[in-house]
């Protein structure tokens, strides 16, 4: 009589039951809501850019749809903008998902409460909101809210400090002075920077190696051409038609900071000698 295979069975449909049982009805719980991150992203002479990320988490068993997040930003307890996600995803059971948020403060803003940011030696920044479960689900609004302070940020300065060389010859570089008057560092990410001979554009490279600006003080930056023969005629040729020793500098540099990424356009002008 073969019994075991019988056995077995009834084994494993009890002990279904018996999970099916313990399970239970769905208990209603509310998701969790908080800020996982709110940082200084970008810093331009104009704004500041920032990134927060709002990390929600459904506790339930059951699938689960939100209706939508309100949020606003204050500076210095005063609100800034207030907005709406409305694209929030259904949940599955115990999932989560993080919404991400970037936003700018303008400096025209920052100034404006120069007796705050003065006061309390940086920018304090708020963000803040609310997520809307279904109507129909019982659940309140749930709140966030993270609050981020960073040093004020003072853009590089960036002053002609000389130039070597005609530039069509190999030894020819134009020396910038950076110099960094916030209280952290400044590391040097990217340079892309051109001279204009008589409208003609000429792209520049970074020669050195000095790539590092310490809290509060000044680094020399040496830029360079990748000379030819024939970019080396145009030049000349350039030269001698304009009758013009003048040049112009464009570009921008970024340098890396713990507090984000500082862009800092480039426009000079300045002259050489041929001879």
């Amino acid at each position: 009589m073969r019994t075991g295979p019988c056995i077995l069975a009834l084994v494993i449909s009890a002990l279904a039951l018996c999970s099916c049982a313990s399970r239970g009805p769905v208990v209603p719980v509310p998701p969790t809501v908080e800020v996982s991150q709110l940082d200084s992203v970008v810093i331009t002479p104009d704004l500041i850019k920032f990134r927060a990320k709002v990390f929600i988490r459904n506790r339930m068993r059951a699938r689960m749809s939100l209706d939508h997040m309100d949020y606003a930003v204050d500076l210095h307890d005063r609100e800034l903008f207030e907005s709406s996600f409305e694209d929030l995803l259904t949940m599955k059971s115990r999932g989560k998902q993080t919404v991400t948020v970037p936003f700018q403060i303008s400096m025209k803003d920052v100034l404006e409460q120069a007796v705050d940011v003065l006061a309390e030696e940086g920018l304090r920044v708020d963000f803040r909101g609310w997520v809307y479960p279904l109507p129909d689900s019982g659940f309140e609004p749930i709140p966030f809210a993270a609050t981020r302070v960073i040093p004020f940020p003072r853009i590089p300065e960036v002053f002609l400090a000389g130039v070597t060389g005609a530039p069509f010859s190999e030894g020819f570089e134009i020396v910038l002075r950076m110099h960094n008057p916030n209280r952290f560092p400044l590391t040097l990410k990217a340079m892309k920077t051109w001279m204009v001979l008589n409208g003609k554009r000429y792209p520049l490279f970074h020669t050195g190696e000095r790539t590092h600006i310490g809290p509060d003080s000044s680094e020399l930056l040496y830029l360079g051409i990748h000379h030819s023969k024939g970019k080396a005629l145009s030049m000349l040729l350039n030269m001698a038609q304009s009758g013009s020793r003048e040049f112009s500098l464009g570009g921008s540099v970024e340098f890396g900071t713990p507090h984000g990424l500082v862009y800092l356009p480039v426009e000079l002008t300045g002259g050489f000698n041929t001879d």
